[in-house]
């Protein structure tokens, strides 16, 4: 189930990739809502958000909310490491 709704939600943009398939946005908006509903969020010992399904998108940094529902694709810089701002 996860699987459809990831290439849904991050590898749509992707060209000559064989994962790609708007079929795959159906199952996002049957699914995804309700999926959404099940997952298992905590605060950890150190009082931070722990638990879900988290999405890391490498390529255009979207939201993991991306896997469960349509969202506005923002164009994101990446983080920069702490060695480039002279940290």
């Amino acid at each position: 189930m996860l699987f459809p709704m990831a290439c849904a939600g991050f590898c749509l943009c992707l060209l000559d990739n064989a994962h790609p398939s708007s079929e795959y946005l159906a199952v996002r908006d049957r699914f995804g809502p309700r999926l959404r509903l099940l997952e298992h969020k905590y605060l950890d010992e150190r009082g931070s958000r722990a638990g879900g399904i988290r999405v890391r998108d490498e390529m255009n940094h979207q939201p993991t909310l991306a896997i469960f529902q349509e969202v506005e694709f923002t164009l994101r810089a990446p983080a920069a490491p702490p060695q480039a701002l002279g940290l």
